[in-house]
């Protein structure tokens, strides 16, 4: 409260009198008594400032924001360099969301009190609600620096670096918050968002848990919590998560999404029109309303109905993340309409917006190290691991190449049961330099595994598949595998390999146009990085075909498509399995995909993806070349 001198007042000055009584009551804690004597010297004189400041001060403290607007306002006007007043008006806007109006009282407190945290503070939380996410970023890199102890600082710090889609450095801030207080529950989900954005599955599991430990009640967290586990393929506990969620919180516009999602993974599409139905008809629909809706509509064969939804959806500011979902979205409704350009253009604008980095260098560089160290030499002179490795079947390609459809297909065989996506290979592949001796990096490592090394990992790789299936052949589709062939013929040389080829354009095309998630995609956000991607790809896969122990067997998706049962037939034979007809009923399955291709592989074998790119030329120009790399 501002002081105000009454020593020597005229006692019979009313105005003086009900001031002195205002600075009274006030240090009483009669904060209604206070009020009344303010507002009586307005009554006598309306432009009285320090009455509009008192009265402005005591109505923000009962929270009346609107009232203390109208006073704080005039008491500025009056002296704009007083920041208690400014501070306070900027606050009671704030409590009425009007975050524009406070964001120039704000900036103006900081630039008048630079070294008054609460203000700064409040700067930072003014912007990210904008969405202004550099300039918050900025605000509170300088506010953590004065006040490194600030927990919530460095959360909110972490959030507008995790809206820039800078993961990493926003997992940084959030470990500082979770140091300084463990006990915050919002701080461990965000935390599992900047863990899930770098494909961390394992450390956002465990801190989705922990926010829901901590605050079982919040419905909040479990929406989020569904979301990642949808994103996974993990249906079913995703839509456990969702319900959850709206038993607690039964508007909840994203847990009604995330149900209706996972609902349409599991081709109850009507219901999922139904349960989201109800909010699509906003000005600014929620961006999950609108991605949800897009997807049900496509099942439906009506796109037309959901593109102004997603439209409407795609609003300035929001986090990249979502605008790249939303754009991806609209490029899919748009393609199955048949707009091209515009559809293209609807991609193009969702990969940039992902903001992805590749080095292209570093890629190649250690496609080098892989055919350079992965030699038929090496293959001759290395241990063979004492367990049996005959159950691992390895389905590698491209992604997008048809491995989920082969990996479906073969599900269906009795003695064949599929993995999906295990990531041991590459784990190993990360991890094996703590294991050998010698400051050396994977490839080089593998010369120094030893007999008891390579039984050991060669028994954890087999027991992975074990735990998933007790069948004859286990299969793991890993599209990425292909660059971990070389460690899988050491580990387990009695494996066998499907490579999956498909048209080398087809393929880039498809990738271009699929939201994949993690770092290890970030080649598919451009034209000219997904190209020199696949001549890697080509080049190894030619190195592993050369001097590969392993059984290879080459399945051409074009081939498939056109006859499945020849295709399929000779599929089996290379695995030493008997024909099966029913295996080509596999859309007719129950089984959850857990890929991108769950709705391809819920339907019968089609062509209409074989030549998909040719529409789409005269906008491809970079992948055009690839058609000579045909495998």
């Amino acid at each position: 409260m501002v002081p105000c001198d009454t020593r020597n007042m005229d006692k019979n000055n009313p105005i003086l009198v009900s001031l002195k009584a205002a600075q009274t009551a006030f240090r009483a804690g009669d904060s209604e008594a206070a009020l009344k004597a303010c507002l009586v010297v307005l009554e006598h004189v309306p432009n009285h400032p320090l009455a509009h400041l008192m009265a402005g001060l005591l109505q923000q403290q009962a929270g009346e924001y609107e009232a203390a607007v109208r006073h704080l306002r005039f008491a500025v006007a009056h002296d704009p360099k007083d920041v208690e007043a400014r501070e306070s008006l900027a606050a009671c806007l704030l409590g009425r969301h009007r975050h524009a109006e406070a964001l120039p009282h704000l900036r103006q407190v900081v630039a008048l009190a630079p070294d008054n945290p609460r203000a700064r503070y409040n700067l930072g939380r003014c912007l990210l609600d904008l969405r202004n996410f550099s300039e918050a970023e900025r605000v509170y890199e300088a506010h953590v620096e004065q006040n490194p102890t600030d927990a919530e600082a460095f959360n909110h710090l972490g959030l507008a670096r995790l809206a820039k889609g800078n993961a990493q450095a926003a997992e940084q801030c959030f470990r500082t918050a979770i140091q300084l207080n463990d006990q915050d529950p919002l701080f461990h989900a965000n935390i599992a968002q900047a863990f899930a954005r770098q494909s961390k599955v394992n450390e956002a599991d465990s801190s989705y848990a922990t926010a829901i430990r901590l605050n079982p009640h919040h419905a909040e967290f479990r929406t989020q919590d569904g979301w990642f586990r949808l994103s996974r393929g993990d249906v079913m506990r995703a839509e456990d998560r969702f319900r959850e969620a709206l038993q607690r919180d039964p508007q909840s516009e994203s847990a009604n999404a995330g149900l209706a999602a996972a609902l349409e993974r599991r081709r109850e599409v009507d219901v999922g029109i139904q349960i989201i139905r109800p909010f699509i008809s906003s000005v600014a629909p929620h961006p999950k309303v609108a991605i949800s809706y897009a997807a049900l509509s496509r099942r439906r064969d009506q796109p037309s109905q959901a593109l102004p939804v997603v439209r409407r959806a795609i609003r300035p500011g929001i986090a990249r993340s979502t605008e790249a979902a939303l754009r991806f979205a609209e490029g899919d409704l748009l393609d199955a309409m048949g707009e091209v350009d515009s559809a293209f253009e609807a991609y193009q604008r969702a990969n940039a917006a992902k903001g992805s980095r590749y080095n292209a260098q570093a890629h190649t560089e250690f496609v080098d190290s892989l055919i350079r160290v992965f030699s038929r030499e090496l293959f001759e002179a290395a241990p063979k691991p004492e367990c049996d490795t005959t159950p691992s079947v390895l389905v590698v390609g491209m992604p997008r190449s048809g491995t989920t459809l082969v990996e479906q297909i073969l599900g269906m065989h009795p003695n064949i049961d599929g993995a999906g996506e295990l990531d041991d290979l590459p784990t190993i592949a990360s991890t094996l330099h703590h294991y050998v001796s010698g400051a050396v990096s994977y490839p080089e490592a593998v010369q120094s595994m030893d007999s008891a090394l390579l039984n050991e990992l060669a028994s954890a790789r087999i027991g992975s598949l074990r735990r998933v299936s007790d069948a004859p052949l286990v299969i793991d589709k890993l599209p990425h595998n292909f660059l971990h062939l070389g460690l899988a013929a050491l580990l387990t040389p009695r494996a066998k390999v499907i490579h999956v080829v498909r048209d080398p354009v087809d393929t880039c095309l498809s990738c271009f146009f699929q939201n994949f998630g993690g770092p290890s995609f970030a080649f598919s956000t451009q034209l000219e990085a997904l190209s020199g991607f696949y001549r890697e790809y080509h080049r190894l896969m030619t190195h592993w075909q050369a001097v590969l122990p392993l059984q290879i067997h080459k399945l051409r998706y074009e081939s498939l498509v056109a006859d499945s049962v020849s295709e399929t037939k000779a599929v089996l034979d290379f695995l030493g399995q008997p024909w099966q007809s029913g295996v080509l009923d596999f859309y007719k399955s129950d089984r959850i995909v857990q890929t991108a291709s769950y709705a391809q592989v819920q339907q019968p074998l089609y062509s209409t993806s074989v030549g998909r790119a040719e529409r789409y030329r005269h906008r491809i120009g970079a992948l055009i070349g690839l058609t000579q790399l045909q495998m």
